[in-house]
């Protein structure tokens, strides 16, 4: 269809020429040349020789400005030749004369779309109110009487007990037909709920009657109607005089809304009809009480106009009118289809009056009832389907025509929401706000969960709406893991955040000066967050990282006894068990046992790979020193059982009895205050401690090979190999 326009659509089972007339438009462009005629009597003279050879001519019996309404200085421009002649030679005779005219044209042929075809008929139901949901929408309004249709027809029956009391202003009509007029007002908004009659689709919606011109369009505008109905045509041409009085129309504001055609009307269903092919024209075509586009289904020639000018449908076929006082019948036309279209309009205006012509046309369009199902012959020429009145009003009253601004609040105390409007962003002051909770303030606070609507109306009824959802909203809870350094001075903790509740996105400050959810690479210490979510509200929390004691490992060796084999012991701290273990010697144990001598490391690893290598290696030797050689002992006398006595060096003498197997040790120097004495497997067989002197005496000593240790306060040992035979 043509970019959002409003027209008013017109039908009639037969067309009524109101003028046989030839009309000719032109445009003058001598400002002055109008000083140049005169009217004598149904004749005019004119002093210009050229104009008035042509007056002789063509029997030309008018010379007046077209649109004296307009206010556009090219309109203004524009007159009217009427002759009783043809058009087209008039029009070629212009085209050749040197006379200041220019762009002539044909001039509109006025003629309505429709005449009832049965004025005494009587009808019970009326369908084409139930089909527009009428009455659904008058549950929403039964409109305002400061909102006004134009009726641009034929003449009125002005006694109609369903006019009376609803018309604001008649302008002149010399039109001798005052039936086509009479329906199409009442059929828009004649007096609804006044007990006889019908009921009209614009209820408390006021009337103007005027006569049937495009000049009457403009006065229609500019005397303040906000909608015009033209349920006629005035040719099947586009004429760019024409356009440019909808187009003045349109700027001007008011919403042009006109009849498609009655399917003969310009020779076929499928061709263009004018005014209501006009863009900024809202062209309605007929559908029946079945939403059928085919008055009699399947017979094709039983349709109103379908092309692709056609912007929305309503009834049109055998719908309920009254074409005179006390008569009431059924008729067939776009002409009365139109009606149904602009009395569904003004109540949308009613509802929210600050709706422009577009807006008013993306409604009707958006909420039409789509009807391809029954009319798949006429897809994509039926404009966006059947009138939905209920739809459209309903829609109208919630659609912004200023604009508002709504947030939501929350009390971050309580997690309690709300919502704040503001109203300095559009509209006039002062403002009515009515929520769907019936609250007529301009904020709401600690709501429960649900849906919240609102409509706002400024001064001048504009409106602006505005809806939102409100769910429970958790306080922000911050779920935490936290992972402490895994070996003593490390830097690898780590704080990694999930966090619910709240609103929105999350916001993260840590006192490290991060902003991500989770932070790594930390060591041992104090960390804090605040988690802002976009409400404003904030969650806080404070993580102690802790790292674990250090790994000590504790080594304990016993040296080699002779020829038996060392040991080491270790002792293990800190750290995280259980250990491991990793021998230079290949061992994997905590302890070794049975070592030969040498050099031996460990690398100590706990649980978390923490590890520890003993970075000194151990040398293992006798746990005395160095072993010496033994003393040649002198064997005993067997047969005398003397003892015997040697000396094992210069500073240690030993005497051995066989008999009572007695052993006296006693050396030169001070000092000595333990001596141990051991069998070669290493096992201890005796002990003194804490003794003082140079000798002892060790009693019930068995003949054998030992050692014997000597050790001073300073822990010194000196370790000697001895022998008894």
């Amino acid at each position: 269809m043509k970019k959002f326009l409003f027209t008013f659509l017109i039908t009639c089972s037969y067309s009524l020429v109101y003028s046989q007339q030839g009309k000719v438009w032109v445009t003058v462009g001598d400002s002055e040349f109008h000083q140049y005629y005169s009217v004598n009597g149904s004749t005019i003279v004119s002093t210009d020789t050229l104009f008035n050879q042509l007056i002789q001519k063509f029997t030309i019996s008018g010379f007046r400005q077209a649109l004296p309404s307009s206010r556009n200085k090219d309109l203004l421009k524009v007159y009217e030749l009427t002759c009783e002649c043809n058009e087209n030679e008039l029009i070629q005779e212009i085209t050749k004369s040197k006379l200041p005219f220019s762009k002539p044209v044909i001039g509109p042929k006025y003629e309505l779309l429709n005449v009832p075809n049965d004025y005494n008929a009587s009808f019970a139901t009326d369908y084409a109110l139930d089909l527009i949901k009428a009455k659904q929408a008058w549950e929403i309004t039964h409109g305002d009487p400061t909102i006004v249709i134009s009726i641009t027809d034929a003449n009125y029956h002005l006694n109609h007990e369903e006019l009376v009391g609803k018309v604001n202003y008649v302008s002149p009509n010399s039109a001798t037909d005052y039936t086509h007029g009479t329906v199409v007002a009442i059929t828009a908004a004649g007096n609804t709920n006044n007990g006889v009659g019908k009921s009209s689709i614009g209820y408390d919606t006021r009337l103007e009657l005027r006569a049937m011109s495009y000049n009457d369009v403009l006065d229609a505008s500019y005397g303040g109607a906000q909608i015009v109905n033209l349920s006629w045509a005035s040719g099947c041409d586009f004429v760019d005089y024409l356009q440019a009085v909808m187009d003045e129309v349109y700027a001007n504001g008011t919403i042009i809304i006109a009849a498609a055609g009655n399917g003969g009307t310009c020779g076929a269903p499928g061709n263009f009809v004018y005014p209501a092919s006009f863009n900024h024209v809202i062209s309605v075509s007929s559908v029946g009480p079945y939403d059928n586009h085919e008055r009699y289904l399947g017979n094709a020639a039983s349709t109103h106009q379908h092309n692709t000018g056609v912007d929305i449908c309503a009834p049109g076929y055998d719908v309920a009118l009254s074409a005179s006082p006390g008569s009431y019948s059924t008729g067939n036309g776009t002409s009365f289809a139109a009606p149904y279209v602009s009395g569904t309009v003004a109540l949308m205006l009613a509802v929210n009056p600050c709706l422009n012509s577009d807006e008013v046309e993306y409604i009707l369009k958006e909420t039409a009832a789509n009807i391809d199902g029954q009319n798949q012959a006429y897809l994509g020429l039926l404009g966006a389907g059947r009138l939905n009145a209920q739809a459209a009003v309903q829609m109208a009253s919630t659609f912004n025509t200023f604009s508002m601004g709504a947030t939501k609040t929350i009390d971050c105390s309580n997690m309690s929401q709300g919502i704040a409007l503001s109203l300095n962003q559009g509209g006039i002051a002062p403002y009515t706000v009515n929520w769907s909770n019936g609250s007529t303030a301009t904020a709401l606070t600690n709501l429960n969960p649900g849906t919240y609507s609102v409509i706002v109306r400024d001064s001048e009824g504009c409106v602006s709406a505005y809806s939102a959802q409100i769910s429970t909203v958790a306080p922000i809870f911050l779920n935490e893991q936290v992972h402490d350094p895994l070996c003593y001075g490390a830097t690898n903790g780590e704080i990694e955040l999930s966090v619910t509740g709240g609103q929105g996105n999350y916001n993260y400050l840590w006192n490290t000066g991060q902003t991500t959810s989770g932070i790594q690479g930390l060591i041992p210490g104090v960390y804090f967050v605040i988690v802002s979510d976009s409400a404003g509200c904030s969650g806080a929390e404070i993580y102690e990282l802790h790292e674990p004691a250090q790994l000590v490992v504790d080594l304990q060796k016993t040296d080699i006894f002779y020829s038996v084999g060392g040991s080491i012991d270790l002792t293990i701290s800190g750290g995280t068990s259980p250990y491991s273990y990793l021998w230079s010697n290949g061992a994997s144990t905590q302890d070794l046992t049975n070592l030969p001598p040498g050099f031996y490391e460990v690398i100590v690893m706990d649980a978390n790979a923490c590890e520890l290598s003993l970075n000194t290696t151990v040398e293992l030797a006798s746990p005395f020193g160095e072993l010496n050689q033994p003393a040649e002992l002198l064997s005993s006398d067997e047969q005398v059982g003397l003892s015997t006595a040697g000396t094992i060096d210069q500073d240690i003498t030993i005497k051995y009895n066989p008999s009572t197997q007695k052993m006296n040790l006693s050396w030169n120097f001070d000092g000595v205050v333990n001596l141990s004495l051991f069998n070669l497997n290493g096992q201890l067989v005796k002990e003194y401690k804490h003794f003082s002197g140079k000798s002892l005496e060790l009693e019930n000593t068995a003949k054998g090979e030992y050692l014997f240790r000597l050790t001073d306060n300073s822990k010194i040992n000196l370790v000697r190999k001895i022998s008894f035979y």
